[in-house]
This record gives structure tokens, sequence and C-alpha cells, in this order.
């Protein structure tokens, strides 16, 4: 396989490749690291006997967080190598330890085999959120620079594939649930779900080791612009902007995590004679997510950019009706509710997106997407099956839902204030006649060097 390289001026069908080929490595590694959560009741059983049904399965999303708080250290390990040395190499390392990691957890012994096995099993979660850290700066990078003109699309790109990855593991699920029965997956069938994310992950290894370094870094070694420590360059320079990200992202996490994987690993844990329908209807619902974002990331970068503040107030109006159709029994309208549930998320993923891709120039780029994109999920993703699972066990389901999706709109409403605020300042101060913050953060990223 040839070696693949794209500028920013190339034409759209090899940007459209890139973007596709880029989606696919997220959706790999994000069905390694989410079929986790997919599978959280019998990997509680497994590892947690002793603790009962409701105890375990607390016990399951703790260390599923776990997996979500070593994603920022994931995003400054690799992004320090990202922005001092390539794009590329990060890029391609980061799919293949998910690999290793997830294969090892779908062969680790239960607790009852050996009594080190929830050590262990916390031990390769670790390993795949550093891994998923890494990643996901990577991919955000990595296609901003090849079409700084439409970032939020691009970068919506990246988290349709991994809508995509979350419903391929429902759709896993949802097959195993079939062939195997409860028995069967108590068992075998995880421990298959797992060691098939570890053969996919290989797959997107082999693909992604011929990528090329983008325009952007290129012209960066050109201009000696390369920073020695580019995380102190990124707290020294760029305070507000990680903050604001954070909050974005807090947003995004909230929302997509408990409406994709909560609500469908919580009614089927219980309802489980309708565990396989209920895989089916959240990997539905991931695609209609997924679609829903790429939709309203093209609203946002070419026909108004108002988008976020219509989506988060939005949030905070719909979110407790839809969910308390969602919580009221497993019908027709529960289903209808989760997929209405699922445009929500994709808006909010866009108008995420839209503040995110706005906040970092070229030079730390890497690290700054990496730390602040997987900070904001280790909030606002890694806490939400704990924190909802807590909460539903103390409060009414849908008065749960709605403490958990509100604080996603006030996230993202705290973050659009905090944007609108330091971009105005930073106007104010720019000499007449200098471009915008975001046209600044873009120099360097529109043509490679001479190969």
């Amino acid at each position: 396989m040839p070696d693949l390289y794209v500028s920013p001026s190339a034409q759209s069908p090899s940007l459209f490749r890139m973007l596709v080929i880029c989606a696919i490595g997220c959706a790999l590694e994000t069905y390694d690291f989410m079929i986790y959560a997919l599978m959280a009741p019998y990997i509680s059983a497994a590892f947690f006997p002793e603790d009962g049904a409701v105890n375990g399965l607390l016990l399951t999303f703790a260390t599923f967080g776990i997996g979500y708080l070593a994603r920022p250290f994931g995003g400054v390990l690799f992004g320090h190598i990202g922005d001092r040395k390539g794009r590329k190499k990060p890029f391609a390392a980061t799919i293949l330890l998910m690999a290793l990691t997830t294969t090892l957890i779908g062969l680790l012994p239960g607790y009852n085999t050996l009594s080190i096995a929830p050590f262990l099993l916390l031990t390769l979660r670790l390993g795949q959120g550093v891994s998923m850290g890494g990643e996901v700066g990577g991919a955000l990078t990595y296609v901003q620079e090849i079409m700084p003109n439409r970032r939020t699309i691009a970068s919506c790109s990246v988290v349709c594939g991994m809508l995509f990855g979350l419903a391929l593991g429902h759709l896993v699920h949802a097959g195993l649930e079939f062939a195997l029965g409860a028995k069967g997956m108590h068992t075998l069938g995880w421990r298959l779900a797992f060691i098939f994310g570890g053969l996919l992950g290989v797959i997107g290894y082999v693909i992604r080791k011929h990528f090329q370094e983008t325009a952007g870094f290129l012209n960066l070694q050109q201009q000696g612009n390369i920073s020695k420590v580019p995380i102190a360059r990124l707290f020294a320079k760029y305070p507000s902007q990680i903050v604001t990200g954070v909050l974005a992202i807090t947003a995004h996490g909230f929302c997509s995590i408990f409406i994709l994987i909560f609500i469908p690993t919580w009614i089927g844990s219980n309802s489980s004679d309708y565990a396989d329908m209920l895989a089916v209807g959240g990997a539905i619902a991931s695609v209609t997510a997924a679609l829903c974002c790429l939709g309203f990331g093209y609203v946002a970068d070419h026909v108004h950019q108002k988008l976020p503040f219509v989506t988060f107030p939005l949030m905070l109006l719909l979110g407790l009706p839809l969910t308390g159709f969602i919580f009221s029994g497993v019908s027709i309208w529960t289903q209808l509710a989760l997929q209405l549930s699922s445009i929500l998320v994709g808006m909010v993923c866009a108008s995420s997106l839209w503040i995110f891709t706005r906040l970092f120039s070229p030079d730390v780029r890497y690290t700054g997407s990496g730390f602040t994109y997987n900070a904001g999920l280790a909030f606002g993703g890694g806490l939400t099956p704990f924190l909802a699972t807590l909460l539903a066990t103390r409060l009414p389901t849908s008065t749960a839902a709605g403490l958990v999706l509100a604080l996603s709109g006030a996230c993202g409403l705290t973050a659009l204030w905090l944007y609108r605020r330091f971009n105005r300042r930073q106007s104010c101060h720019k000499p007449q006649g200098q471009g915008s913050q975001n046209e600044t953060y873009d120099q360097g990223t529109q043509h490679a060097p001479n190969r």
C-alpha cells in the first residue's frame, strides 16, 4: 500500500478518502474502548461476583471511569510526541496499544480463578485509556490540518467514526446475545467481543501506518516553530481556552455517554429478556447520532454559526421529557424516544466541536486537543455511568436522567459564554486590519513545503 499524503489544497475525493480512513480507525478503536461498558453486567459477574448486582455494576462502571481518567495522560503523552516529532507515528501507535490491551481483557481469568484479576482488569483499562487519549487528539489534529477551512465537519467525521464504532459494539452485543443467550454471554460471549476488538485494532494499525505527515506539521518544521515542551506552552498561553474546551467536551460527554451507553445498559440490566432488542436500538441510535453530528457540523461550517446558541438550551428543555418516555418501560415509545434523543446527541456533538476546533494554534494543537478533549470526557464521559447509576438508585430514574442532562446543557452554555468572552477580548486587543484569532491559528496549515 503506498503512503497516503494529502495537503489542504488537495482535491475533494482525496480529502474525503482521508476523512473516511481516519473515521474508520476511530471507529475500530472506539469499539475496543466502549465494548467494556456494553458488557458491564457480564464483567461485573466475572470480576466482582461477591458484591451483588447493583454494587458489582457500580464497581464495573467505576473501572470504566478509570479508563477515562487515564485519557488526559494519554493525550499529553502522545501529544508531546505528535507536536515535536510529527502526527504520523503516535497516531499509528495508539491503535496498536488498544488492540493489545483489549485482547488481554478478553483473555483475563475471572475473580474465581485469579484473585488479583480485578487489579489486572484495572491496569488493562488504564492502558486502554492512555491509548484512546492519544487516538482522539491525533485524529482531531489530523483532520483539522487537512481541512482547515471546514474544521467543524472534519472533526465531526472523527466523532462520527467513534459513534459508528459504538454502533458496531451494540450490534456485536446484540448478535452474541441472540446466538448465545444470557448463560453463554456470562461464560464466553463477552470475551469474544473483546477478542474481536483486538483483531479490529490490528487491521486499523495496518491501514494507518501508511499515513504521511500533514502540511501543518511540515510547515512548523520548516519555520522552526516546534515547541520543546508543548504542555508547558499550552498552559502558559491558553488557560482560558483549556477551560472552555474542557467544558464544551464535558457537555458532549454527559449527553452522548448517558443516552447512547448508559440508558441501553441500565434498562437491559433490569429487563434481561429485552437485552438484544435494546442493543439493536442502541446501535440505531448511535448511527442516527453520527449522521446528525455530520449534518449539524455542515450547518455550523456553511450555513449558520449560531447552532450552539440553540443546542444547549434545547438540552435543558427537552432532556427530561425524552428520558421520561425512555424510562417509562420497554415499549415502542422507549425506542422512539431513544432515537429522538440521539438527534439531540448529534446537535450537542457538533456544537461542542464548533467551539473546540477554534481554540489552539498548530504548535500545540495535538497536545491541546488531546489533553482538553480527554479531560472533558474524563468528567463528562467517565463519570456519567457511575453518577447516573448512583443517582438512579437513590432518585426516580427519570429525575436522575434529568439531572445528568441538565449538567450537560449547563456545561455547554458556560463554554459558549467563555468562548465569546475571550474571543471578544482578544479581538479588541488586535491591531486594526489583523485577522481574527481563528485565521491566526490556521496560518501555516494551508500548503505543504516542497517535498
